[in-house]
């Protein structure tokens, strides 16, 4: 939990610095004037708390995942107990369970490290008097629930724009790469 809660930290702060610098350089001024550190804190809570596409907040899925692993080693344990196997082929065997769910942690961190960085140039967009709107981007592998929401003309403003309260695009889904950008509002910034 505590290197979960360092990635989604992380996550969210990289996205607000990363966004007001780049409003600084275009627009000559930072995206929010409020404080960044509670803007980053804000995002911590969101993604912690959040009920997930499983209905679990993230604490509930990381002890289900070690809940597993924990079951998965027991068991391989047991049997090589039972049938009287060496240490070093109880310690392999316990590095192949491990190897095997892998993927699971990384897929865990992936999505919650990038929902964060979402959810940052989110709260971003609602606390700047710039930003009139997102528009999600599909990710890497152009998956079909971010095909879909990026088609999708909800507010009459062009497909794939949202606001950005829109709860749907922080997470399309599980270890979602989809992205948003900024759409200006330019009567705030024009000269």
């Amino acid at each position: 939990m505590d290197a979960m809660n360092h990635a989604i930290d992380s996550s969210a702060a990289f996205a607000t610095e990363r966004i007001n610098k780049a409003f600084e350089r275009v627009v000559g001024r930072p995206a929010i004037s409020g404080s960044m550190a509670r803007l980053n804190r804000d995002v911590a809570l969101y993604v912690t708390k959040r009920f997930g596409y499983d209905g679990l907040v993230l604490s509930d899925r990381v002890w289900r995942l070690a809940g597993d692993q924990r079951d998965d080693i027991a068991k391989v344990l047991r049997s090589d107990i039972l049938q009287g196997e060496s240490t070093s082929k109880m310690i392999a065997d316990v590095r192949k369970v491990q190897d095997n769910e892998t993927w699971k942690i990384k897929r865990l961190v992936i999505t919650e490290g990038n929902t964060a960085y979402r959810v940052a140039t989110s709260y971003n967009a609602r606390r700047s008097s710039l930003v009139k709107a997102l528009e999600l981007h599909p990710g890497a592998k152009r998956s079909p629930a971010c095909s879909d929401l990026s088609n999708e003309d909800r507010y009459g403003l062009g497909r794939g724009i949202f606001l950005p309260d829109d709860p749907d695009i922080y997470n399309p889904h599980p270890q979602c790469t989809s992205y948003l950008t900024y759409v200006l509002d330019g009567s705030d910034y024009e000269d």
